[in-house]
């Protein structure tokens, strides 16, 4: 349980949270009202990115100000008119990981990060978490996280006709749920495991799982000869896509669709 707590703690320093890489107010763009559209225009001729944060009286962010928001408007026009309100904001406890993937749905350069109360405390941009992300070695590993223990179970094998990579699946009765099959969780795990892999061997080395679909056709036993068969759907230097085949003692029991960010730089 010591060993246990010890290496929890030292996964816990070493995952990149938002702390790490932000801008601090002090060092930040932002506007606070009432500022006018035309003290929007003023200050992003000055920043590299069109994204402004809009502070109140108090300090607490209640919008956001980009290019499209101050489209056609005066210069006299009030600011609290010509912004995103309710913008997304993220804290300095949230991993990076979480902050890309908002980010990229959103199509966003740059975000807010607040405290408890709602008020300014600095920005992250895009960017920077993108650097980051890049810069992080495949190698450099943590003490052993679930993750790698199930990336240790998977050794390659021979792919079937017409398929891109295979990986042979060791299970072992903790991988299991109360009825003895191959917990959902856990496939999921080696999928994302063996797609990783599959990628790193091409030179891929950052990646980033954005959404995985599961459809369980039968049990997995834990007897059973499970095998994860690769199929790249698409792949281009910034997503890849894999419709990937589970079998069990050769017969197909599950089906996912897996599709990644492929955070190389440019």
């Amino acid at each position: 349980m010591i060993n246990r707590a010890l290496s929890d703690q030292a996964i816990r320093r070493d995952i990149l949270t938002v702390a790490s890489l932000y801008t601090p107010r002090s060092e930040a763009s932002f506007l606070q009202l009432p500022a006018t559209v035309g003290d929007y225009r003023k200050l992003a001729r000055t920043t590299q990115h069109s994204e402004i944060p809009v502070i109140s009286v108090s300090g607490r962010v209640v919008g956001v100000a980009n290019a499209d928001t101050v489209l056609e408007r005066k210069d006299s026009a009030p600011l609290e008119r010509a912004m995103e309100r309710h913008p997304a904001v993220v804290k300095t406890g949230e991993s990076v990981a979480t902050v890309n993937h908002l980010m990229q749905g959103r199509g966003l350069k740059l975000v807010p990060v607040v405290d408890d109360a709602g008020l300014l405390i600095g920005v992250l941009t895009r960017a920077t978490v993108l650097a980051q992300l890049q810069e992080t070695p495949a190698t450099e590993h943590l003490p052993a996280t679930i993750a790698d223990q199930l990336e240790a179970t998977l050794s390659s094998v021979a792919p079937l006709p017409g398929g891109t990579a295979a990986y042979r699946v060791a299970t072992a009765p903790i991988m299991t749920n109360k009825f003895g099959a191959l917990n959902v969780g856990v496939l999921n795990g080696l999928i994302t495991s063996a797609t990783s892999r599959y990628l790193r061997s091409t030179g891929r080395q950052n990646v980033l799982v954005d959404n995985i679909t599961l459809t369980t056709l039968r049990p997995i036993q834990l007897s059973a000869r499970v095998t994860i068969g690769l199929n790249i759907l698409d792949l281009t230097r910034h997503v890849a896509t894999f419709d990937i085949d589970i079998t069990a003692d050769d017969v197909v029991a599950a089906k996912a669709l897996l599709t990644c960010q492929l955070l190389e730089r440019n």
